[in-house]
């Protein structure tokens, strides 16, 4: 994803110019692009930790403390949770969403916020767009987190023969 994303982000108007000149029509947005780079953004986080996830050797135990920083370096969107159910019902749809779990919530006007830092781009085009079209642009993004969260919070770190299997071809005994 990352890679694709930094493409996009570094031939943006090359993109742009030949949409105009070639398929009018096939005209992407400025939400799109909005969404794109917000997207890039959290990619990069994420692809920072994949890399050291997949290191060889990682222990177990780095592993899931390096699960819980990712969700902790997401968090720094402004995500919120876990929440009693009580809480759960006091959360404002209108100005929040909340995860499919429940677990997580975040304010649209925190995303607004993280977006509007992406650049002036971003905050130009945010600030331009009618109250309809950012508010669903909002939602889009603040689902698309909260997913990513309650499905990184739900991964089980383990091993088994299947992805440990250098164990395998270990001798019996180690020299000393």
């Amino acid at each position: 994803m990352i890679k694709v994303t930094t493409w996009f982000d570094q031939h943006r108007l090359a993109v742009v110019t030949y949409l105009e000149e070639k398929k009018p029509n096939c005209m992407l947005d400025d939400s799109w692009w909005i969404l794109m780079l917000f997207v890039h953004e959290i990619a990069g986080i994420v692809a920072i930790s994949c890399k050291s996830l997949q290191r060889h050797g990682a222990l177990l135990c780095s592993q899931h403390h390096m699960l819980k920083r990712l969700v902790f370096e997401i968090n720094k969107v402004g995500i919120v949770g876990i929440f009693t159910e009580a809480q759960r019902d006091m959360i404002d749809e209108a100005t929040h969403q909340l995860s499919d779990s429940g677990d997580y919530a975040i304010a649209f006007a925190i995303v607004s916020g993280y977006m509007e830092d992406l650049g002036m781009f971003v905050k130009d085009h945010l600030s331009a767009m009618d109250s309809g079209h950012r508010e669903t642009l909002l939602r889009l993004s603040a689902s698309a987190i909260l997913k990513l969260v309650d499905g990184i919070t739900v991964v089980v770190v383990e091993r088994t023969e299947e992805n440990e299997a250098y164990i395998n071809a270990a001798p019996d005994v180690l020299p000393h």
